[in-house]
């Protein structure tokens, strides 16, 4: 399994340029594709300092994956670009093998999750960009990692901020959920709060169920690096984790003060809205108003969990691999009805599994009718 660096920013996991992709990606895809989705918590940040953490540095400078200027431009200039599928005019997750076509096309990107932007100058140190942001593509990452992709890609904002974000922040087509400040002030700060969460949910959910049929048809099993759909998969499990935990927390809370909630710079986009929606992200909405919120919380909940019962395939498996060997530890005249009835067991069990997992996904897509944002 690719490790990683993570680095913890008051509680929130903020995922480094690391030599190899970030275990908590990772996980969320492999547990998506072959053992479920777990909650990894926090907003994907490609370093929030001025550059990488020493120690990574030195890191890969030892194993040859820092890559000069001149590395960088010549991987762009012979990027194929030949076969590059078109964007799609919506929704479609930015992989790594895509970046140097990308930085060589000049492509307009689309930030699709609050998410760090690194390498900046010290006046612009530490800044996040939000969904409903646009960049332009203008280089590859500075350090280029296992089996020669690079995860980091330069862009450059509207307003001239240029600097390095990871892939799995960038959608290559545009997204229908903008954190971007109203242009006008609305006629009701709950009913704007409403109307985001909706643009979340809506966004959020056919991603959830497309993971899910995604990881069907691969039979629940893992997806290794470096394919695409390995990356692919990661991207889209981050954005349903964003937009899961902020719906949840502008549900129930975050159990912080008001002035915790704005010190935090991934949380910066809320003091452009209405109060209402930072008092609910600080202490949760309230009454009638958190009743309208829980079913869109519980539903991604569901759903995002098959990983619980998808694991069980794994298992069988595995079973179903190491049984030869296990035969051969037993008197042969005994191998033959010990195979039976263990194949057996294990065809039950995967189709109890079948079963319960069916029941799961009708069980999250039931809990999806009572959601009216």
């Amino acid at each position: 399994m690719p490790g990683g660096l993570d680095r913890s920013m008051g509680g929130t996991t903020m995922l480094t340029r690391s030599p190899v992709l970030g275990t908590a990606i990772f996980a969320l895809f492999l547990l998506g594709s072959g053992c479920g989705i777990i909650k990894v918590g926090g907003v994907p940040k490609s370093g929030g300092t001025n550059e990488a953490p020493k120690s990574e540095r030195e890191r890969a400078r030892e194993t040859g994956h820092i890559a000069d200027n001149k590395q960088q431009e010549d991987d762009v200039a012979k990027a194929d670009c030949s076969k590059v599928v078109p964007a799609k005019k919506s929704f479609d997750p930015l992989v790594p093998q895509d970046i140097p076509c990308a930085a060589k096309t000049h492509a307009k990107l689309y930030v699709d999750i609050v998410c760090g932007i690194s390498g900046l100058t010290e006046k612009d140190k530490g800044a996040t960009l939000v969904p409903g942001v646009e960049v332009e593509a203008t280089g590859v990452g500075e350090i280029k990692q296992q089996y020669d992709i690079y995860t980091d890609i330069k862009v450059k904002t509207n307003d001239g901020k240029e600097g390095y974000m990871l892939y799995n922040c960038l959608s290559r087509g545009p997204i229908p959920v903008s954190f971007l400040p109203l242009k006008a002030k609305p006629a009701s700060g709950e009913a704007a709060l409403f109307k985001l969460m909706k643009q979340m949910f809506d966004f959020a959910y056919p991603i959830t169920l497309d993971l899910y049929e995604t990881s069907k048809k691969q039979n629940f099993k893992s997806v290794d690096s470096p394919d695409p759909e390995y990356y692919r998969g990661s991207a889209k499990g981050t954005v349903i984790n964003f937009y899961a935990e902020t719906l949840h927390k502008l549900t129930y809370g975050s159990s912080q003060e008001q002035t915790q909630v704005l010190s935090r710079e991934d949380n910066k986009w809320l003091a452009d809205w209405p109060d209402e929606f930072l008092v609910a992200f600080a202490d949760g909405l309230k009454g009638p108003a958190k009743e309208k919120g829980v079913p869109a919380v519980e539903t991604l909940k569901i759903l995002s969990g098959f990983g619980t019962i998808t694991s069980e395939y794994r298992n069988i498996r595995y079973e179903e691999e190491e049984l030869p060997e296990k035969l051969e530890e037993i008197p042969e005249s005994k191998r033959e009805s010990v195979k039976k009835s263990k194949l057996a067991e294990l065809d039950k069990r995967k189709k109890d599994t079948d079963k319960k997992l069916q029941e799961w996904i009708d069980k999250g897509k039931k809990r999806k009718n009572d959601v009216h944002l």
